[in-house]
């Protein structure tokens, strides 16, 4: 699950890249650990947190009190935690955080009182330069061209939609400013405020290039927290407002996937099929048209089509790797070739994309890696691990996940009600409680050494 998964629900749970626990002795250290794992790789105010965590002790009670729960933290991350007399921050690259949105809502639960200590403790890298029109206009270019992520404190996000919102300042300005609040990924605001930000624009008379392209901009994060939300339709109609901003090639095809996302009917598929044709030759773009390519043509039964849609994908990548296209070219590969019955192939494309460099970073990856195998299982008659795989992937899809499209989730429902009926009600009780004993951290080698015995059998 990369460096370090961090599960916060009732508990916060921590474990390394090998699975193996880390352990806390109390809920001071719990509430520091969590702190820094949300902050990160951001530092935090270290005489501030603790007078935040012992409010009704002196500052000197309190740092003392800090000290202590930090050295039993330091003694297991020793090498990540990088801390001096002021600040103190933890380093782990490549981490998985998942919130158990059946806790998170509640403002005293750990993952919430842990968001509270970070924001009153967190130090802004960037606050001197908040206001300065020429810093936060070169940085929203760098976001628009792609050349730099939003990463900005949760501090200063909340300035910059502050800024964005505020009527009596100028719109070049609050545009500019919407763009870098809406750009974070790490500190996103509440996702309904994301979705709603270019609405606060009057957009009708937009000229400037530049502010066009920041428009474009808000409508594209916009229907991406739609899309995380599971709000497929009002995903599809954000990236179709945004195209009166841009025209781009990108943006006509992700408003063409999105619509097969919420129902691969002739209409869509015909969309999908022309626009490879005469889509302008870029080739990452024209990789990721293919990618998809393969995806329609096994749904829609022209396995052919898919195939030879596979064969180009892969020459061009070749030439431009990119890990994230390769893994969902196998995801994709292995739906081929089940649809068609070649279930061994299936399997090895599964085994392909685990393999490939990034993947299964994340409960998304997750889902549908389990989703595919799940219903390999299920055309090859295995219905203990079809419930099994079943059985995860409403684990991990109840921590929040709504990533498994319409389409996809039509298909996937369909063969797991047939497998239901033809497995006996308590083989399927028995796969289903063998998937709840299995802890979070060691899901991926479970699914990954089950995919290797049934290869192998």
């Amino acid at each position: 699950m990369g460096g370090l998964l961090v599960e916060f629900g009732k508990e916060l749970h921590a474990f390394d890249e090998q699975g193996h626990p880390f352990s806390f002795r109390t809920q001071q250290e719990c509430l520091i650990f969590g702190s820094l794992v949300l902050a990160s790789p951001f530092e935090l105010h270290r005489q501030k947190l603790a007078a935040d965590l012992w409010p009704e002790s002196s500052i000197e009670k309190a740092s003392v009190s800090f000290r202590q729960r930090l050295s039993s933290i330091r003694r297991q991350f020793e090498n990540h935690l990088v801390s001096d007399r002021t600040a103190i921050s933890l380093h782990v690259p490549g981490s998985t955080v998942i919130v158990d949105p059946k806790t998170a809502a509640d403002p005293d639960s750990l993952h919430s009182r842990c968001l509270a200590l970070v924001e009153g403790a967190l130090l802004d890298p960037h606050e001197e330069r908040l206001n300065s029109s020429g810093w936060i206009r070169k940085q929203a270019a760098s976001i628009l061209d792609g050349s730099a992520p939003g990463d900005f404190t949760r501090k200063a996000i909340h300035y910059f939609y502050a800024v964005a919102l505020d009527s009596s300042r100028d719109r070049e300005d609050r545009l500019v400013y919407a763009v870098l609040a809406a750009s974070n990924e790490g500190y996103r605001l509440d996702s309904s405020r994301i979705m709603t930000l270019p609405t606060e624009f009057d957009t009708s008379y937009l000229e400037d290039q530049f502010l066009r392209r920041c428009m474009a901009y808000l409508y594209q994060q916009a229907a991406k927290v739609a899309h995380g939300r599971g709000y497929w339709r009002r995903s599809a109609l954000l990236e179709e407002r945004g195209l009166h901003f841009s025209q781009s090639n990108w943006s006509r095809f992700r408003v063409i996937r999105k619509n097969i996302d919420i129902r691969l009917d002739t209409r869509a598929y015909t969309a999908l099929l022309e626009f490879g044709a005469s889509a302008a030759p870029d080739p990452d773009l024209l990789s990721y048209i293919d990618m998809n390519l393969v995806h329609a043509h096994a749904l829609v039964g022209d396995y052919d089509m898919g195939h030879k849609a596979a064969k180009r994908c892969r020459a061009r990548s070749r030439n431009s790797p990119s890990h994230v296209l390769e893994n969902w070219l196998c995801l994709n590969e292995a739906l081929l070739a089940m649809h068609s019955g070649n279930h061994r192939q299936a399997l090895a494309h599964l085994i392909e994309a685990d393999s490939t460099g990034g993947a299964l970073t994340s409960p998304i990856d997750l889902v549908w890696h389990w989703l595919i195998a799940a219903q390999v299982f299920a055309s090859m008659d295995d219905y203990r691990r079809t419930a099994v795989f079943s059985s995860l992937i409403e684990r991990v899809r109840g921590l929040g996940d709504k990533h498994v499209s319409p389409t996809n989730l039509i298909s996937f429902e369909a063969r797991m009600e047939y497998a239901a009926r033809r497995s006996s009600t308590t083989n399927w009780l028995e796969a289903i409680g063998e998937a709840e004993n299995i802890p979070l951290a060691q899901m991926q080698d479970f699914y990954r050494s089950n995919l290797r015995q049934v290869l192998a059998a």
